[in-house]
């Protein structure tokens, strides 16, 4: 009997010897292609293995049924129907996840150290757990053709030309054979991976075909492998090809054989590993596993889901139990596989009412499968269970226990042993391995119905990769990839019942994001949330970020106060102009703010695009003519301080931008985002905007009317700010009577000129005070002096102080320099704030194509 053992599976002694050759008989793969997702058996047979990750959306077991029967059923039918084609499908679930889960932790390690983030201890917690639940999943399947398929005279001509081309090569007895491919089966096998593959995917599984990757490693050789020798499998392991031995083999012998110039066979390099079978040939250990393998001997009465065999072996607490399934279809070869059957069975009809059931069965089966009502084939099915390497050996006997029950009670089907040859019995386990199944009993069935218990109602995950893993209910791996490339649209809603975790799984995915997304920079997430709950994670972000770097996630609640003011006219640092979206926003701002929304107002959405236009190049440094905010000492001493510190040039004319500019090409990002507040534009500027000539030519007083019947016309809080020239003017028309001139010595030392309306111009001939005033004729010249006057918008009453007992104001028309004077009284509403000892600069109160200081 140890005679037996060594002979068929090798012993410790002879793994190198007969043990290796009588163990890699059991494989038939001899070859694969270099460059397609094909390989070949020992007779010529092309294989193609297909991975189906799941159905790709929520499905109930009814309308999946309905799916299967439609598209996969009647795709693949008509391929069972011919000689020549077979599909193994197989279902694999164990706790073997250290490769999957270290592709998506090892992404998180990377991208979280580029990003100087201490998350580690983060990253293993998160890793321990999921190891403790996570269970690795595959669902393969397995489309042979066999030279049946094509044309007999082909297939014999190709095979003597291969046979002739081998003879004139040097022998090599033990080395992968170059000439194995038919070109007469390439197109039949081709039409039937087509078909499957159409065929699953029309009942919304996800599937992919695996062959060589980009490097040339073929992945469907490597799952042939892993299935039975894992822990000798390293990830991107691929066999070697005819001619791929860099360094020959040194002969043992003086001969004519050539092998040692050539790869081993790729059955050997598959089964590399001895098997080792017990004595009562119930187990067979190979790889460092020790497995068990059943067989189905009479199918289920009651034909049930597969998820239902799940929830068997869940119930049997055997959750954590590895298994594989395997499903061997193939064709009946015509109706010559009823034919004997039907004649024994007539011919003992007498003697037994079995038999003639039996007779009366395959009597049914012969006109479903002949008026094509159905396909007929032959269906077998074997599982198998093992024990990992460390774990105790008595645990073997209890999981193939839990197995045969879980088997027997999904539909009532009958389950054996398969110990008469349990080598070839745990290689038919495995799809891609073997062309045909020969351990398992064959059972005549209607592929409708032996379509309802394959494993396909599994749940695919969305995502490929991503920077979150979550498990599904059975502990599959599922990444989530926020703004993954796969989606058209990127919106999220999280719903669920008060204290389901809403807030705990938002933390979650944003901290993912921060942390494990690519890139060398923090993403901007930004977070308006009612409570506190988002505090903690920005905490734990900034807590894992560099002394130095600290100041990029910051947690605020936001106050009504001063500290706590925004501009909404800001825009993204170092830009002068909006971008389309930041436009759109300021636009819909100010609209809002306005009351200009609704029908009838669309040219004062037209002014209000032209204002924001206008406004941002008014204060844009890179205009020929701009009104840039100026640089002034002592707004922020800190900025102050750096700049000088920078060298950076300090004086009355220079710029704010010029400031932005420097603090970014000095590398201080921080610096140039606080000089840029003081650079953009604010409210009160738009209120000059709209005073420019070019506004008032081009749009009528209307067009900037406040709707105050409406409820969304701003209230007289949000008035405050200080209002436009247009808008006064279309709310109390002409200038009347109301400009006057006053002056108190108790109030101020200064003569003030006061006017209640702001829609004052120098040419209209209405206005009292515009005697004698200076003409539209030209661009003036403001000419700063150290006692020059300032003015002061306050709602609606702009108030001008003048210098001391002036005598005519310090205008002069550089058009025409005889140009008439001003007397002291008359008012300015668009004169602007003049600072004390300021260089000259030129102003027009009615043109805006000039500058202003």
């Amino acid at each position: 009997m140890a005679g037996l053992f060594g002979s068929l599976f090798g012993s410790k002694a002879s793994r190198r010897g007969a043990g290796f050759a009588a163990v890699d008989r059991y494989c038939d793969v001899a070859g694969f292609s270099e460059t397609e997702p094909v390989f070949y058996g020992h007779d010529a047979s092309d294989c193609t293995l297909i991975e189906i990750e799941g159905v790709r959306t929520i499905m109930s077991g009814e309308e999946f049924e309905t799916a299967i029967q439609i598209h996969f059923v009647g795709g693949v039918s008509q391929l069972l129907k011919r000689a020549g084609h077979s599909l193994t499908i197989s279902y694999e679930s164990s706790a073997n996840i250290e490769d999957d889960l270290e592709r998506f932790v090892g992404a998180q390690r990377r991208n979280s150290d580029l990003k100087q983030l201490g998350v580690e201890a983060v990253t293993d917690e998160g890793e321990a757990i999921i190891r403790r639940a996570a269970r690795r999943e595959r669902i393969l399947m397995a489309v042979w053709t066999s030279p049946k398929a094509a044309l007999a005279e082909e297939v014999k001509r190709e095979r003597a030309e291969n046979a002739e081309r081998w003879r004139t090569m040097p022998p090599a007895r033990n080395a992968t054979p170059s000439q194995l491919a038919l070109a007469a089966l390439s197109g039949p096998h081709a039409a039937a991976v087509r078909k499957v593959v159409d065929a699953l995917e029309s009942s919304g599984l996800r599937v992919s075909v695996l062959g060589p990757d980009e490097d040339g490693r073929r992945r469907d050789l490597t799952e042939i492998r892993k299935a039975v020798l894992y822990h000798e499998t390293p990830d991107g392991w691929s066999p070697f090809g005819p001619t791929e031995r860099t360094y020959p083999g040194a002969k043992a012998t003086m001969d004519d054989d050539t092998s040692e110039l050539f790869s081993p066979p790729v059955a050997q390099q598959i089964l590399s590993s001895g098997a080792i079978a017990s004595a009562n040939l119930r187990n067979i250990a190979m790889g460092g596993r020790n497995y068990a393998v059943v067989a189905v001997s009479v199918f289920p009465k009651i034909l049930q889901h597969f998820n239902q065999l799940i929830a068997s072996i869940v119930n049997h607490r055997a959750a954590g139990m590895p298994f594989r399934i395997a499903f061997h279809f193939e064709d009946i070869e015509g109706a010559s596989g009823f034919g004997l059957r039907k004649v024994l069975a007539g011919l003992a009809s007498w003697t037994s009412p079995t038999t003639k059931n039996l007779f009366q069965a395959l009597r049914t089966l012969q006109e479903i499968h002949e008026r094509d009502m159905d396909t007929v084939c032959k269906a077998r099915i074997i599982a198998t269970t093992w024990v990992e390497p460390g774990e105790p050996p008595e645990i073997l006997e209890q999981r193939r226990s839990y197995l045969v029950r879980a088997l027997m009670s999904w539909g009532d089907a009958l389950v054996m042993e398969a110990p008469h040859n349990p080598m070839r019995a745990l290689a038919e386990t495995v799809p891609g391995m073997t062309m045909r199944a020969v351990v398992p009993p064959a059972t005549l069935a209607p592929l409708s119905h032996a379509a309802a218990m394959l494993p396909f109602h599994r749940t695919a995950p969305i995502f490929s990769r991503g920077e979150s893993v979550f498990l599904s209910t059975d502990g599959k791996l599922m990444p989530h990839e926020a703004f993954s490339a796969d989606q058209n649209f990127w919106l999220s809603l999280i719903y669920a019942t008060p204290g389901s975790g809403k807030s705990v799984l938002l933390n979650r995915l944003n901290y993912d994001f921060t942390a494990y997304s690519g890139g060398r920079r923090l993403p901007f997430i930004s977070i308006i949330d009612v409570g506190v709950s988002s505090s903690g994670y920005i905490q734990v972000v900034k807590n894992a970020l560099p002394e130095g770097r600290q100041h990029e996630a910051i947690y605020v609640r936001l106050e009504n106060a001063t500290h706590h003011a925004i501009n909404p006219l800001d825009l993204g640092l170092g830009r002068r102009y909006p971008l389309p979206r930041e436009s759109a926003f300021v636009e819909n701002f100010l609209s809002t703010l306005f009351g200009l929304r609704g029908p009838g107002t669309e040219l004062s959405e037209q002014l209000i695009t032209r204002v924001i236009s206008r406004l941002y190049k008014s204060k844009s440094d890179l205009e020929f003519t701009n009104a840039a905010n100026a640089w002034q000492a002592g707004i922020e001493p800190e900025l102050d301080r750096h700049a000088e510190e920078l060298d950076l040039p300090l004086r009355d004319r220079t710029k704010w931008w010029q400031l932005v500019d420097g603090f970014m090409l000095a590398g201080k990002p921080m610096l140039a985002m606080r000089a840029q507040r003081y650079a953009m534009p604010r409210l009160e500027d738009v209120s000059a905007i709209l005073s420019e000539s070019m506004i008032r030519e081009d749009f009528p007083p209307s067009s900037c009317r406040w709707r105050s019947g409406r409820s969304n016309a701003p209230s007289r809080s949000t008035r405050s700010f200080p209002t436009s020239r247009a808008s006064i003017l279309a709310r109390h028309g002409s200038c009347r009577s109301t400009c006057r001139t006053w002056s108190s010595a108790t109030r101020a030392r200064r003569p003030t000129a006061t006017t209640a309306c702001s829609s004052w111009r120098p040419d209209r001939p209405s206005c009292p005070r515009s005697a004698g005033m200076p003409r539209k004729s030209g661009p003036w010249r403001f000419r700063p002096e150290t006692s020059a006057g300032s003015m002061r918008r306050t709602g609606r009453r702009i108030t001008t102080t003048l210098p001391r007992r002036p005598s005519v104001l310090p205008w002069t028309n550089t058009t025409s320099p005889a140009g008439p004077k001003a007397s002291p009284g008359w008012c300015a509403p668009t004169l602007a704030r003049a600072e004390s000892g300021a260089s000259r600069s030129s102003w027009s109160p009615s043109s805006s194509r000039t500058s202003r200081a």
